[in-house]
């Protein structure tokens, strides 16, 4: 038994308060289309998809650019994403 990504919970926070939520969900013309664009693109400029590499499509609603401090991406059972903008 596999992971269903339409199953899968997304909650973001900034600065431990929550500003979004949503189901991660597949990209709507499929996975691979996605990756062979992007690498496709990323190509073009001399650079490759590197093993552990994170690619992160779509949106989700809700405030997604709400200001600097940290913000953690939870996935559920995929984990966590956290990153920090500064000025």
């Amino acid at each position: 038994m596999g992971i269903d990504p339409n199953e899968i919970k997304l909650t973001g926070t900034l600065n431990g308060d929550v500003i979004l939520q949503g189901e991660v969900g597949l990209p709507v013309d499929g996975i691979f289309k996605v990756v062979s664009f992007l690498s496709g693109e990323l190509a073009v400029r001399g650079e490759f998809l590197k093993p552990r590499d994170i690619i992160l499509t779509g949106a989700i609603k809700g405030d997604q650019n709400a200001g600097l401090g940290t913000y953690v991406g939870d996935y559920g059972m995929l984990g966590q994403i956290e990153f920090t903008l500064v000025e």
